[in-house]
């Protein structure tokens, strides 16, 4: 239990009290004076998790949606060098991918630089397809016909194995 001084809160000098609890990676906490109590929420799964999210656009944002609304910070690439970009600039620990970008191009190069020379999370959101090199079985495969809150829950998971 940590105390100290918290003399704004009310003006008198009151006692702050905050109780920590960690279960399960989440943290909450009570905040506790003489004339309040004030308490805090679980903080998001996805919270501080930077994401590169490569899909067709109406995907993309539902993918997007998703993952935000889990607390993660998302960037949508239309191409797949520009989805290799934003990894390297953002510092993503997760890139969500389909099997080709918009100008139907292999997303070969986004499993490279995620799971072999950065050593981040890549889901593979798409339909199964034949013939893929065997490249692209770096990254977990989903299939497209699964809700997005497979994804979220594979990230999730992803957050826990890379502990980011």
């Amino acid at each position: 239990m940590d105390r100290s001084n918290a003399s704004d809160l009310n003006g008198v000098g009151s006692e702050l009290v905050l109780n920590e609890i960690r279960t399960a990676g989440m943290r909450t906490g009570t905040v506790q004076s003489s004339r309040f109590t004030i308490m805090a929420f679980p903080a998001p799964a996805l919270e501080g998790f930077i994401v590169v999210v490569q899909h067709k656009p109406e995907i993309a944002r539902r993918l997007e949606a998703a993952l935000a609304h889990a607390g993660a910070t998302v960037f949508v690439a239309r191409q797949v060098w520009e989805a290799v970009q934003l990894h390297k600039k953002f510092d993503a620990q997760l890139v969500v991918f389909d099997s080709h970008d918009a100008d139907g191009e292999l997303n070969e190069p986004i499993v490279i630089d995620a799971r072999l020379m950065a050593n981040v999370g890549a889901i593979r959101y798409s339909g199964e397809i034949a013939d893929l090199p065997d490249m692209m079985s770096f990254g977990t495969w989903i299939d497209i016909a699964r809700p997005v809150a497979d994804v979220v829950e594979l990230a999730i998971e992803w957050r826990r194995l890379l502990k980011a």
